[in-house]
This record gives structure tokens, C-alpha cells and sequence, in this order.
């Protein structure tokens, strides 16, 4: 699979990925003094759900290197192998991550979201 081809699919799976979270915090309500309330679990505007996406993969590598450490320790060649293969895939992830956030950040910086998304100054 080329680099391209990875960027699309990874960048379908974060547009779906924003587009489930979106629909599950709009459907997301509490009742509260008489009246009900959409409350977001968590951020559900892009750049928030690209930074997760950032911290996410950072917390699953870092979960995969004590796994990678503590098979090599017990003596399991063959895990210890597929487990190695598996961080590569991670820290590939991981990279997409991140360009996927400079994008993000780039669109925001310039008003792509609108002023709601924008930090305040």
C-alpha cells in the first residue's frame, strides 16, 4: 500500500471516526434543573479529536514497549517478534497522527472551523 493510499484511508477513518463522535454527543443529554442539556463527554470538534488521536497512539506505543521488553525478558523470540511488528504499525499511526494534527491545526489557525473551535486570544 502506498503513502497516499494510507494518508486517504487515514484520513477517512478520522472524518468517520469525528462524524460518530459528533452524532453520539449531539444524542448525549442530561437532565438537569428542569431542563435538558447536550453535554460533550469530551471535546468533539477536530482539532480536539486529532490531539486524543495524538495521545492516544502515543499511550498504546508506549503500552507496546513494556509488552516488546517483557516478552524478550521471558524468553518468547516469536511474540516478542510479532509484537515488534505490531509497534512499527503503531508508530506509523502515530506519524499519521501527527500530520493529521498539523493539518488541523493549520485549518483551525485560519478559521476553518469557525470562531466557536478557535481558542481565545
Amino acid at each position: 500500500m502506498s503513502e497516499n493510499e494510507l494518508f486517504h484511508r487515514a484520513d477517512g477513518a478520522c472524518a468517520e471516526t469525528q462524524r460518530l463522535i459528533a452524532t453520539k454527543a449531539a444524542a448525549f443529554a442530561v437532565k438537569g434543573r428542569g431542563r435538558s442539556e447536550t453535554v460533550a463527554p469530551f471535546g468533539v470538534d477536530p482539532l480536539s479529536i486529532a490531539k486524543r488521536h495524538v495521545a492516544e497512539a502515543q499511550h498504546h506505543i508506549a503500552i507496546q514497549l513494556v509488552l516488546v521488553a517483557k516478552l524478550d525478558r521471558h524468553g518468547h523470540a516469536k511474540l516478542a517478534a510479532n509484537a515488534r511488528g505490531l509497534l512499527v504499525i503503531l508508530e506509523s499511526t502515530l506519524r499519521l497522527a501527527r500530520q493529521h494534527l498539523a493539518r488541523v491545526e493549520d485549518e483551525n489557525d485560519a478559521g476553518a472551523y469557525g470562531p466557536s473551535f478557535r481558542p481565545a486570544a
